[in-house]
């Protein structure tokens, strides 16, 4: 009879290869089934999920106030749940029919989903002119201005 030595070094690779081995193949079954799970959820709630625009420029007219306006931002964060929109280093841009303009900058701004309700926030700087001319009438500095159309 044939006596086989096995090198206890040999012994333990084996093992630990073959244990690696299960765990890769339990990983790669159960893995597959979460990603399903992971992709529902986040279908599931993607109405719910923040949309970040850059460079935005919005211009409305309102044609019972007789106004015009333009926001421009470097950045508008949209909320859908809540219907409101985050804005970063907004300018708001007012002309109205009477020949005045005025020119809103702040650091940051939240407008509602309607875009009925405006709030700049943070060393607000109100500047208004008289077109066509473009001669300033008026300069204000505060901390937060909010308009409703």
């Amino acid at each position: 009879m044939r006596r086989i030595s096995v090198n206890s070094q040999a012994l333990v690779t084996v093992v630990l290869v073959s244990a690696l081995t299960a765990v890769c193949i339990f990983v790669l079954i159960g893995g597959a089934e979460s990603e399903k799970e992971r992709l529902a959820f986040v279908g599931s709630n993607l109405k719910e999920r923040e949309q970040v625009l850059e460079n935005v420029k919005i211009t409305r007219t309102v044609p019972d106030m007789q106004v015009n306006y333009r926001i421009e931002t470097i950045r508008l964060t949209q909320y859908p749940e809540q219907k409101t929109g985050e804005l970063v280093s907004p300018v708001l841009t007012e002309t109205r029919a009477d020949g005045t303009q005025l020119v809103v900058t702040a650091q940051t701004g939240v407008i509602n989903g309607n875009e009925e309700s405006i709030e700049l926030n943070g060393d607000v700087e109100i500047i208004e002119r008289q077109l066509p001319e473009n001669t300033e009438t008026t300069r204000v500095k505060t901390s937060k201005f909010i308009v409703n159309y």
